[in-house]
């Protein structure tokens, strides 16, 4: 199964790609031509909802885990019987939708379940870079982002074919970041990097390779190796972050099943998900494991970060990780009023990284 880098909104409509991965839309509805009346669907409501271009679909059978489902996956996992449904659909009618949600991740998580969404691979089905699938469910997913991301940013929409040069900008910013935090490490200099204003417009302007009209300074990287691509889109996506990079691009042969190998030799990966939620007198951490109130929302944070790490990294365990690595990101989100900002919820996400035990227990 083809996968590429979930395409998500920040605040203020900021577009940000990954961490996770998706199935392209234009691949979804190659696959499942019902989709583009799914998401025709969604084009024609005058508002953008949140869950619009968003999908969810069974991945492999359950093979003996029915039992250790909670009620809210099994009652995701029956939804998914029939194919793929769109979130909003899967959303509608639960009690407390977030939580639905978190239940169709965790069947991610166990490999279960995958998400369909807009990616990259999309965004170059809109711009006529690539042929493969289906550019019409390419073309509505762009138009629904665009909808979602000028909400969120409070301007007007631009067409599917701006974001998807926005979308195809970022994954050059993106990878070139890496890339270079990457060769300097090499070199033991990468600790700081992209910390700093400074730092990062030199990095972004000299990555996203815009004309600055007026500006007295130009900006420019160069990479002195050679940059070596794998993946099935390598040739679609890579030439423009190595002509940013001012290097050579080479694509080796088989390139593209390069990543299939990979994912059969890679890592194991497991995330936790917690939500701090105000109540009347206190602020109340929601885990997976049950409830817990707090006077203070920094407390609350702090415990949920902590209890969603320990979670994730004993996940990770029982999958069979060695090496265990735990990542904690924190997200509060906050609404506009009258009298100011109110504080909505937060959000704390773990996700635990090792690589496959041996079999002799190393």
């Amino acid at each position: 199964q083809h996968l590429g880098i979930q395409v998500r909104c920040e605040d203020r409509g900021e577009l940000v790609l990954g961490p996770r991965r998706v199935v392209p839309l234009s691949l979804l509805a190659h696959q499942y031509p019902e989709v583009l009346s799914v998401l025709r669907a969604q084009m024609d409501r005058e508002e953008a909802g949140p869950a619009d271009a968003r999908f969810v679909m069974r991945l492999r059978p359950l093979d003996g885990l029915r039992a250790s489902l909670t009620s809210a996956q099994q009652e995701v996992w029956d939804a998914l019987a029939e194919g793929p449904v769109a979130l909003g659909d899967l959303l509608r009618g639960a009690a407390i939708p977030l939580f639905r949600e978190w239940a169709a991740q965790e069947l991610a998580d166990l490999g279960l379940a995958i998400a369909g969404g807009f990616t990259p691979t999309d965004a170059a089905h809109v711009l006529g870079l690539q042929q493969h699938w289906s550019a019409e469910a390419a073309h509505l997913g762009a138009d629904l982002w665009a909808r979602k991301r000028a909400e969120a940013a409070g301007a007007p929409a631009e067409s599917a074919e701006d974001l998807s040069r926005r979308v195809l900008r970022r994954l050059t910013v993106q990878a070139g970041r890496a890339l270079v935090a990457s060769a300097l490490a090499e070199g033991g200099g990468g600790e700081e990097i992209g910390d700093g204003k400074l730092c990062r417009l030199f990095l972004d302007r000299s990555l996203a390779g815009e004309e600055e009209g007026e500006s007295l300074v130009d900006f420019a990287l160069k990479l002195r190796r050679p940059l070596v691509a794998v993946g099935a889109p390598v040739g679609t996506f890579y030439p423009t972050v190595a002509e940013r990079l001012h290097t050579r691009l080479a694509i080796p042969r088989h390139a593209e099943i390069a990543n299939a190998v990979g994912a059969v030799a890679g890592g194991v990966m497991q995330s936790v998900r917690a939500l701090v939620k105000p109540m009347d007198e206190c602020y109340r951490v929601h885990l997976p494991t049950g409830n817990h109130d707090f006077a203070s929302r920094e407390e609350a944070a702090d415990y949920a970060a902590r209890e969603a790490a320990s979670l994730a990294e004993a996940q990770a365990r029982r999958a069979g990780a060695a090496d265990v690595q735990v990542q904690v990101h924190r997200r509060d989100h906050v609404g506009q009023s009258r009298e100011g900002e109110i504080y909505l919820d937060t959000e704390v996400i773990a996700m635990a990284f090792g690589r496959p035990r041996l079999a002799d227990g190393r």
